[in-house]
């Protein structure tokens, strides 16, 4: 599997005395692998920071358990089934600094997910700075997944339903890991030549073993009574799965 690199500036900002001054503050992180996996044959990997920058910063990781709830929001809980070393470290300006993650946990009949979150730590010298700035500070999640004894089975389209011209798509995870969900497509279909069409495209996220998530779309009214059909396509990283609908006038009424 390939390893790309995650080129990171900012993901929280913390303000440092008022907005109205035209100087700011983050850090140049690169991250390689943004992902990472462990097994039964190496429960080991590395995790590869690189400050690109000239400015040394410190940083300090959290461990945490990652599930998701019966809505399929996202739960993360403190661990120690991961081991994180170095969890608190300086790195210097160009300087490349590598983190060991490892785990004793056996795989199980399912994935086990966990994120760590790596958290720049403010340095005290830069309070001393003069004049009104904004201080941003970098905090950014990495997934870490120990593969089950055994891959099976994928996500399906649960339902499909348009009711009062809002469509709802059931997703769930029937397999054994995470379903990397890309982006999901709408696409409306007119039932005549001068019929108006519709499309949009949701942004997707992971969907845990076992999870099921609900997503929603608002088919403006004009467009929904024109409206024949609608195809739903879920995309992944490692399938698309494809889904779609009839229309009838009354699932449009407000």
């Amino acid at each position: 599997m390939k390893k790309a690199t995650l080129v990171l500036m900012v993901i929280v900002v913390v303000l440092s005395g008022a907005l109205l001054a035209g100087r700011s503050y983050a850090i140049d992180l690169a991250i390689r692998p943004v992902k990472v996996f462990l097994d039964a044959a190496s429960g080991t990997d590395k995790l590869f920071l690189q400050n690109t920058g000239r400015e040394a910063f410190d940083l300090q990781i959290r461990i945490y358990a990652w599930s998701q709830d019966a809505a399929g929001k996202d739960v993360y809980k403190d661990t120690t089934e991961l081991v994180v070393f170095p969890k608190i470290f300086k790195v210097a300006g160009q300087e490349e600094r590598m983190v060991r993650i490892g785990t004793k946990q056996k795989p199980g009949q399912v994935e086990r997910c966990y994120r760590i979150y790596l958290e720049e730590i403010p340095l005290a010298s830069r309070k001393a700075e003069q004049g009104p700035s904004v201080r941003m500070l970098t905090r950014v999640g990495i997934p870490v997944f120990l593969a089950p004894a055994k891959t099976a089975g994928q996500g399906k389209i649960e339902a499909l339903r348009l009711d009062k011209g809002r469509l709802t798509v059931d997703l769930k995870n029937e397999g054994t890991a995470h379903w990397p969900i890309s982006n999901i497509l709408v696409s409306g279909n007119a039932g005549s030549p001068g019929g108006k069409g519709f499309t949009r495209e949701i942004s997707g996220w992971y969907l845990l073993s076992g999870a099921t998530r609900v997503y929603t779309v608002d088919i403006p009214s004009d467009a929904c009574v024109s409206l024949k059909s609608i195809a739903v396509e879920v995309r992944s990283e490692t399938y698309s799965l494809k889904g779609g609908l009839d229309v009838d006038k009354a699932m449009c009424a407000p």
